[in-house]
């Protein structure tokens, strides 16, 4: 039987190397996996959008972010497309947060009918998270991540 030694996983500050990881959270970072639920959430303005999070290691901490989300069922049309500027929320010397970025999310690329909501056209769809970050000293660093949208508690007590 050959022995399988465990090797340390080595820590984003350690190695030195700037990364970004994408997630969720309202008052702090969330980490997300692929294919886990995402709420398209319905604002008392009565808008809908997806609550975006990043983590960064090794970065500045003033940083441009471009955040965007498709939807591959609808030949990858692009629902939420929000730039941001910010410094990043300290989490250790080597790496920052972001939560609460609003991804408002636009119906336009997938129908011309305003009356539909987005709960009744992509409650359950995998959606694609992608974060194009760029700090002040030229880094670049791009994460993607497959999702899936699913309705505001709220939105499914409305449908029949």
């Amino acid at each position: 039987m050959e022995r399988v030694e465990a090797v340390p996983e080595v820590h984003p500050c350690e190695s030195g190397v700037a990364s970004l990881e994408v997630g969720e959270g309202e008052e702090g970072f969330e980490p997300l996996q692929a294919g886990d639920p995402v709420v398209m959430v319905h604002g008392p303005q009565e808008g809908w959008h997806i609550t975006g999070a990043i983590r960064t290691w090794n970065t500045e901490d003033i940083v441009r972010l471009h955040y965007t989300v498709t939807v591959p069922a609808f030949d990858d049309a692009t629902i939420v497309d929000q730039t941001y500027r910010f410094k990043l929320v300290p989490e250790d010397e080597c790496g920052g947060t972001q939560p609460a970025l609003t991804g408002f999310i636009v119906m336009d690329e997938l129908t011309d009918d305003e009356s539909i909501e987005p709960h009744e056209l992509l409650a359950y769809e995998t959606v694609v998270m992608r974060m194009h970050l760029t700090d002040d000293a030229g880094v670049e660093l791009v994460e993607t991540l497959e999702v899936q949208a699913v309705p505001d508690p709220q939105d499914l007590e409305l449908d029949p």
